[in-house]
């Protein structure tokens, strides 16, 4: 069996270190590609562009979603993914720093299989 890749869409820099490090930690032998956005996320999925080379950018196992990120949200994101029949039972984990009850409940209803708020250290991810 193949590692189970990771997709990380986040678009702050620290952020995607951070994650980084925690998943390398976590799951050695995990794979992990980051894009900054939620428009880069679904190009990913959709191979799209330069990203359509299965070989070098392989279907995620996994998405990591931040819900604040420019050009389309982790809400639009979302929401656009569940719409496709390919992408629909993906597994994605909002990983954001609100804790706002209303985005948590909007994140479930639009089809998040969880929803993690954002520990401020590598040592609570």
């Amino acid at each position: 069996m193949s590692a189970r890749l990771i997709l990380v869409a986040e678009d702050n820099e620290d952020d995607q270190l951070i994650l980084g490090e925690a998943i390398a930690e976590a799951c050695v032998d995990c794979p992990v590609h980051m894009v900054e956005d939620g428009q880069k996320a679904l190009d990913y999925l959709n191979g799209a562009g330069e990203l359509g080379d299965r070989r070098r950018f392989p279907e995620p196992d996994l998405l990591l979603l931040d819900l604040k990120m420019p050009v389309k949200n982790g809400f639009e994101t979302l929401e656009e993914l569940r719409a496709q029949d390919r992408w629909r039972f993906l597994p994605v984990l909002i990983l954001s720093a609100s804790s706002q009850p209303q985005d948590i409940e909007r994140a479930h209803r639009l089809g998040a299989n969880g929803y993690l708020i954002k520990p401020a250290t590598l040592a609570e991810l």
